[in-house]
């Protein structure tokens, strides 16, 4: 991890969504300069803790059945 990813900060809120907040020190020689964060609208989240059996039960086997 380079030392401008370790500057980033994560938010998430109700693991409904994930704010990405760029200081502005870093925001120096983008293109869009002036857009201090981001957020993206997400269906969930999963905790670091889960597996990728238990990603695939809850989320792959849904979509296989269909």
């Amino acid at each position: 991890m380079s030392n401008n990813e370790e500057a980033i900060i994560y938010e998430f809120n109700d693991k409904s969504a994930i704010e990405i907040k760029i200081p502005e020190e870093l925001r120096k020689g983008y293109v869009n300069n002036l857009k201090k964060s981001y957020e993206f609208k997400l269906s969930g989240l999963f905790d670091i803790d889960k597996s990728q059996d238990d990603v695939f039960n809850i989320i792959g086997k849904k979509v296989i059945k269909k």
